[in-house]
């Protein structure tokens, strides 16, 4: 028998018929109806049989209320032949290793994108349907899928915001994408510091106040702010005040985006704080994997109100997002929504019981303190009940030794540990046995500890604040693209950061690229090592050496001769080594000149150095004018000569790029 190929998608949805919406288009201009009718079967037929025996696989409860997942069980549970990725061939060539670890089953299910069931740049579809079914149960005007993690929404936002050259405002502890999200877009920072506490070593958010200093700030300078993206709650559960600080936003006409990665459950429970989209955010990204029930890897994106444009947002994820997207993450999402259209309050209410009987018992064991908002000075409205935060440091212990012990003595596994504190998370299905084992381990660790380690100081008193005296010479994208060169790290303090360096968790930046390597940078990361902290980013994990970009003075970004070419030295070391003139040169000719001195770095005028419209002198010229110039003031260039100066002008003019060069005039 020959099948034509046109038919295929008709016969393989011929499923008994159920309540059916609108259809949707189905390969080529050919239509056929809502995949809600490849459910197994209708709602009512689900409630009244066991989910145990239902060939959908125990989710038939709600299969019709998600779209993405009956259509994928639907495709999934025909005899079909495979001629098509990925390899494992629905499980059949798998590796038998995998299959063990995973089960036969969810092969089935792992498939390349099906045109008929939607991918994440599809715009109608089951999947799309999914999107939109998530909307409304979030409260945002629109919600795309994720499956890179909240990274690749963080990310996204700051792209579809912020052009190069553009200024974001973000809190100094932002997560690592943000300063990524920036290497991409050519974006640059305007950080706020967070309040820090050494009591606990945890930061805080940042108030309204400090983000319309920095906007204020910005305009004081001529600039003004693209975006301003805050992070609340933080890992810790801490929360900003974001209705105030969105309506501070507006009111400077720049959006505000929210980094709400651990409060993807705060909508479904009445004791939980508002969430960002109530408050007024514009762009706000959610780990749905978090508290709530979708696979690791899995989240969300939303989107309120029309103040920032949703197709650039579209694009940024196309760009970031593969094309090959994982059916099984995107199915957790879809099936967590449903979850959630249940019954909301009574799935995290159990949690909420759980964390509230952890914390009673905590705080009457010596020793042991829980974080909370008196913590701080600053007015932080919210925290969330669902995180736990146990200050251990008066046990003689680091929250890396508490965490180790926990685990391998205890069999209780935190969420979060820290130089002096752990953090532990509850969701919908943390037990009593589970509660009353790490109060129990809890006490045990007091009761070994406190008497052992009553002469020792306890840990961490004292400790360096990471964000200290932090200042940028590059912006991030320079520093990232520059060519590095390899410093040990007893000679690398002043030096400019090449890579971006943070401990994990939490995966906070402590050096980002283009900025000063400070002592109090150094001497944190270090301390974190040596206590236990694994860190990321540097190319030397052991911090034997840092990374540095191998010449600040010739720099190859792009740089626009309308926008202001210097604010600071390049060079750090330039004050002490006498004045110098810093040259800014465009394909057209000159383009910026400043002198640095005694007195800071200071605009001077191009005939300073050279005669008549410098604008219009070519590369050469100006190069054999500046030598005579720097020879006559007994001047010399500085790391480079002028004749590879020249050659390296000429190269950015068949570019048409920008080039920076620095010249020490130890004469003047």
């Amino acid at each position: 028998m020959i099948f034509s190929l046109t038919t295929f998608p008709t016969n393989l949805l011929d499923l008994p018929s159920v309540d059916r919406r609108p259809s949707v288009h189905v390969g080529w201009r050919r239509r056929h109806r809502n995949p809600e009718a490849c459910a197994c079967q209708t709602k009512k037929q689900a409630a009244a049989e066991s989910t145990e025996d239902d060939s959908c696989g125990g989710v038939a409860t709600y299969a019709t209320n998600a779209p993405f997942v009956s259509a994928l069980m639907a495709f999934a549970e025909r005899d079909t032949a495979c001629f098509h990725f990925p390899g494992h061939n629905r499980g059949k060539a798998a590796p038998a290793m995998l299959s063990q670890l995973f089960g036969p089953d969810v092969f089935t299910y792992d498939l390349s994108p099906i045109p008929w069931i939607g991918n994440l740049f599809s715009s109608r579809g089951p999947l799309s349907d999914a999107q939109k079914l998530a909307a409304e149960v979030f409260g945002s005007s629109e919600t795309w899928f994720l499956v890179g993690g909240s990274s690749c929404g963080v990310m996204a936002s700051i792209m579809a915001t912020c052009s190069p050259g553009d200024f974001l405002v973000l809190p100094r502890n932002a997560h690592i994408s943000a300063t990524h999200a920036m290497v991409l877009s050519g974006a640059l920072p305007k950080y706020i510091t967070p309040e820090c506490s050494s009591v606990w070593d945890v930061a805080g958010g940042v108030t309204p106040s400090q983000v319309e200093t920095a906007i204020e700030e910005l305009k004081e300078a001529g600039k003004t702010a693209a975006a301003v993206l805050i992070t609340s709650p933080t890992y810790q559960g801490i929360c900003c005040k974001i209705d105030e600080i969105t309506k501070l936003c507006h009111s400077h006409g720049v959006p505000a985006i929210v980094d709400e990665a651990h409060g993807a459950h705060f909508k479904f429970h009445p004791r939980l704080p508002k969430t960002a989209l109530e408050q007024g955010a514009d762009l706000v990204v959610q780990s749905t994997h978090k508290v709530l029930s979708s696979l690791s890897q899995s989240s969300m994106l939303h989107a309120s109100g029309h103040r920032v444009d949703r197709e650039r947002v579209r694009r940024c994820l196309q760009a970031l997002q593969s094309t090959s997207s994982s059916y099984l993450l995107l199915a957790s999402l879809d099936a967590t929504r449903a979850q959630l259209s249940e019954n909301p309050e009574a799935i995290l209410g159990k949690a909420m019981e759980m964390a509230d009987l952890a914390r009673v018992q905590i705080e009457q064991i010596p020793s042991l303190s829980i974080l909370d908002a008196s913590s701080f000075s600053s007015d932080f409205p919210d925290m969330d009940p669902l995180r736990v935060t146990v200050g251990v440091s008066r046990l003689g212990l680091t929250g890396f030794k508490v965490n180790e012990l926990l685990c391998e003595e205890h069999g209780v596994m935190p969420e979060l540990e820290g130089m002096r504190s752990v953090t532990f998370v509850f969701n919908r299905e943390t037990s009593v046995e589970h509660t009353e084992r790490l109060i129990t381990a809890l006490s045990h660790l007091s009761t070994t500890f406190v008497d052992a380690n009553q002469s020792r100081k306890q840990i961490g008193s004292g400790v360096i604040t990471p964000f200290a005296g932090f200042s940028r010479e590059l912006s991030p994208r320079e520093a990232f693209f520059a060519k590095k060169r390899k410093v040990a790290i007893g000679e690398s303090l002043g030096e400019i950061c090449g890579e971006l360096i943070c401990t994990i968790p939490p995966g906070v930046p402590v050096l980002n690229p283009g900025e000063v390597i400070t002592r109090e940078a150094l001497d944190y990361l270090q301390d974190a090592r040596s206590k236990g902290a694994v860190i990321m980013g540097a190319a030397d994990p052991r911090l034997y050496s840092l990374i540095h970009p191998a010449d600040p003075h010739l720099l190859h970004g792009r740089r626009l001769p309308e926008v202001e070419l210097m604010m600071v030295p390049l060079v750090r070391s330039c004050k002490e080594a006498g004045p110098c003139y810093h040259i800014w040169i465009h394909n057209e000719g000159l383009a910026g000149l400043s002198c640095c001195g005694a007195g800071g770095c200071k605009k001077v005028s191009a005939s300073t150095l050279l005669p008549g419209d410098p604008v219009s002198h070519p590369h050469s010229t100006i190069a054999s004018l500046l030598e005579a110039k720097l020879k006559a003031s007994g001047g010399s260039a500085c790391s480079t000569s002028l004749s590879s100066s020249s050659n390296e002008l000429t190269q950015d003019h068949e570019r048409r790029q920008h080039t920076g060069v620095h010249y020490k005039c130890s004469g003047q």
